[in-house]
């Protein structure tokens, strides 16, 4: 899905990228995708080269004590459940992850303490121009993926790397890939998407481009091609501690 933007206003203070991952995920999640989703997390932080300076926050299905009201209704901002379930369509038997990203925009705590939220959930997916999606991420603040449709793919093995794949392509976008500054390797017929043999290629047909891409990905040895690495790298590049010396030989 592509990446959506969030415009940030000349007054507002320079952003720093290096803000923890605060990761949760709603009930029908398994322990295996939980897991799995955490360990993409983390690779994705390695490869970025801040893996040891970013944390990622396991919530789990979080719930804040006051996250129903006296008359049983979701409290805004307390829970997974309000940011998926709270706009379930039940004509359509789909999550408008439009309004949910939204409400994770306008995350009071943000502002408290900055961080990028991912939200894992097993909820079929849409946005106003779409019949469902995968995935939606906003750079700089986070994503929501669900793994309702790539269940479907029979081969276990397979299903576990698809959604592999979905997280890879969604938190790329989320740490700014790819950047549009590099001036080629980018098709934006449906946002800007990496052209190269990459996990930020952009998927249409379910579940087949995203079994095409995992072999591509498994054949190529690499989760994003070089220059989408470049500018994961450059991301984080300016707020990176430097590293210390080695020692002489």
């Amino acid at each position: 899905m592509a990446k959506r933007d969030k415009k940030i206003s000349s007054g507002e203070t320079p952003f720093n990228p290096m803000n923890p991952v605060y990761f949760m995920h709603t009930t029908d999640i398994s322990q295996e995708e939980r897991d799995l989703a955490l360990e993409t997390l983390e690779e994705i932080l390695y490869l970025a080269g801040v893996g040891d300076e970013i944390p990622i926050v396991d919530y789990g299905v979080w719930r804040e004590h006051n996250y129903i009201d006296e008359n049983g209704r979701l409290v805004p901002h307390k829970s997974v459940d309000w940011y998926i379930n709270g706009w379930y369509n039940s004509q359509r038997n789909q999550v408008d992850v439009d309004a949910a990203m939204t409400q994770v925009i306008y995350d009071p705590l943000i502002g408290i303490q900055p961080h990028y939220d991912v939200i894992l959930t097993a909820q079929d997916l849409y946005t106003r121009d779409t019949s469902f999606v995968v995935g939606v991420a906003y750079p700089r603040i986070g994503s929501i993926v669900s793994v309702n449709r790539l269940r479907a793919i029979s081969d276990g093995k397979m299903q576990k790397e698809a959604k592999k794949q979905e997280l890879y392509h969604e938190v790329g976008h989320v740490f700014g890939l790819p950047n549009e500054g590099r001036g080629s390797d980018i098709d934006y017929s449906l946002g800007a998407h990496c052209t190269n043999l990459c996990s930020v290629r952009q998927g249409v047909r379910i579940p087949d481009d995203w079994v095409s891409f995992v072999d591509d990905r498994k054949k190529a040895g690499k989760v994003y091609c070089d220059s989408c690495i470049t500018d994961l790298k450059g991301y984080f590049a300016k707020f990176k501690k430097p590293e210390k010396p080695g020692l002489p030989h």
